[in-house]
């Protein structure tokens, strides 16, 4: 039997143009991760004109969007008995042997993909037009 050590979501910028894909997952004590729920996404973009452009403000708005397409009632998904239920039901589904418990105790998390990351830092770094924290040390 295995253990689940985090539940979650990761979003990522999608391959169309000015949104965003998501994707649940479990992350099992073994090392797998496994998803499921791949199908999910939103839209970030402002129009003007014909030119639509992807804004990003910071990560905290970003993950409440993310938990918002994961539970568009604002129900707080992560917290949701129901979500851990259908977590478990979801895992036995794919075949997996997991301990109950843990997927009540496992944290609940939003990660940002690699490309989202990187777009979001140089964002928020020419709004704020200043240096990053990793180059504000004083040095």
């Amino acid at each position: 039997m295995l253990n689940v050590t985090g539940l979650g979501a990761e979003c990522e910028l999608a391959s169309w143009r000015s949104g965003f894909d998501v994707v649940e997952f479990v992350d099992l004590d073994d090392g797998r991760r496994i998803t499921w729920r791949e199908e999910l996404g939103f839209s970030g973009s402002t129009s003007r004109g014909t030119q639509t452009r992807l804004r990003l403000t910071n990560g905290r708005e970003l993950a409440r969007e993310v938990l918002l397409v994961l539970d568009p009632d604002g129900d707080v998904h992560c917290t949701n008995d129901d979500y851990v239920i259908t977590a478990l039901k979801r895992l036995q589904q794919l075949g997996h042997d997991v301990d109950r418990v843990s997927v009540y105790a496992a944290p609940f998390r939003v990660e940002f993909g690699p490309r989202l990351r990187e777009e979001l830092a140089r964002q928020i770094g020419q709004r704020l037009g200043g240096p990053s924290v990793e180059d504000s040390s004083g040095a």
